[in-house]
């Protein structure tokens, strides 16, 4: 049996009923989903990228290997906001983000996709930090957690901190040296 994708890209599918729907492999890249209904479908290898997602409702839809592309309608749009100065228009955006990764990460795991739930998750708080008012200590804390620890989603950021950590320290003492019952211990390059 053949499947061909269906082609959705940018269609206007807002509010629509696609309940039970079998949407393998469609490409629902730039379409606007607003509070959609895709329940109960079978959404599995579909692609998502540039969608708008809030408000669409994904409950018992098959989802294995969904594309959800680097970013969500809002989220970009929210980025050209703030880089053209309209910091209100771009918090509202970010906000619409977060609620949509929110979403995204609770149906995730329900469905028991942990890796995918961690991603949304992780892109929930980026969306939550750029909401977050600059130069601000809350921003800076979020931005702390972010850098070291990646929200507890990116394990790489803790290995690479806790190792630049060590070696900092241990270039530190070789250089200064240390004192051992009063006699100081450094390097001499003599």
């Amino acid at each position: 049996m053949l499947f061909r994708s269906v082609d959705l890209r940018f269609a206007n599918l807002q509010r629509a009923s696609l309940k039970g729907a079998r949407l393998y492999r469609a490409d629902f890249s730039g379409a606007n989903l607003l509070k959609a209904n895709l329940s109960d479908g079978n959404l599995n290898a579909a692609k998502f990228e540039n969608a708008d997602l809030l408000g669409t409702v994904f409950g018992g839809a098959h989802m294995d290997g969904i594309d959800w592309g680097a970013s969500v309608r809002q989220e970009n749009e929210a980025r050209e906001a703030d880089k053209a100065g309209r910091r209100h228009d771009a918090v509202e955006k970010f906000r619409e983000a977060e609620e949509i990764y929110r979403d995204l990460r609770m149906t995730s795991e329900l469905h028991g996709h942990r890796r995918m739930a961690g991603e949304f998750f992780y892109r929930e708080m980026l969306m939550r930090h750029y909401r977050l008012p600059r130069f601000s200590t809350v921003r800076s804390v979020s931005r702390f957690a972010h850098v070291i620890y990646g929200y507890g989603e990116r394990p790489v950021n803790i290995i690479s901190c806790a190792l630049a950590y060590l070696l900092f320290f241990a270039m530190l003492y070789f250089w200064l040296g240390v004192n051992d019952s009063g006699v100081h211990e450094a390097f001499d390059p003599a």
